[in-house]
């Protein structure tokens, strides 16, 4: 089996995904599939990867935060709860590799307690904070079929694109919607 990243307007990316019933053999190896798709995302470099985003509608992300991390992986995952207070640096933006070169500011919880599954099947149940909570938070958009720039649109945050001005500089601008 080898997967590949899929970019708007494929369908799984707003479709809602369904359950995992049993972690086998075919769910390791979707696994290690992922990884070896977001590994590869350089350009820009990917910190979490949702079966959506590989054509799959099930319920299932892998994330690493920062080049040196190793994945994890979150199978079936749950958010019990959410920071009501929500975290937004005003330089960080947020991207997704199903949207290309398309970011926004988007405001996040600042942490967020996650109930899963590992690659063995084991029940976990985990807080996030910061960076970390803004991933998780991300993926599981993905896996109801919501992308980041539905949360920009609804949060009534501008969308930017990197181009070229005439100096062919690279620049941030701002889309018109």
């Amino acid at each position: 089996m080898k997967l590949s990243l899929v970019t708007v307007p494929h369908p799984a990316l707003t479709r809602p995904t369904k359950a995992i019933n049993i972690i086998d053999k075919k769910i390791q190896e979707i696994v290690k599939e992922m990884m070896r798709v977001l590994e590869g995302c350089t350009d820009p470099e990917g910190v979490g990867l949702a079966a959506t985003q590989v054509g799959l509608s099930i319920r299932l992300f892998i994330t690493k935060p920062y080049p040196h991390s190793p994945i994890s992986c979150y199978i079936n995952p749950k958010i019990l709860k959410v920071a009501t207070t929500t975290t937004r640096r005003k330089d960080a933006l947020e991207g997704c590799l199903s949207i290309t070169n398309t970011w926004a500011n988007i405001e996040r919880p600042k942490w967020v307690l996650l109930e899963y599954q590992d690659i063995n099947g084991k029940t976990k149940t985990e807080k996030f904070t910061g960076w970390e909570a803004q991933i998780i938070h991300h993926e599981m958009d993905h896996l109801e079929g919501r992308l980041f720039t539905h949360r920009a649109l609804e949060q009534e945050k501008p969308l930017y694109r990197i181009e070229k001005n005439r100096r062919g500089k690279e620049e941030l601008v701002a889309l018109e919607l």
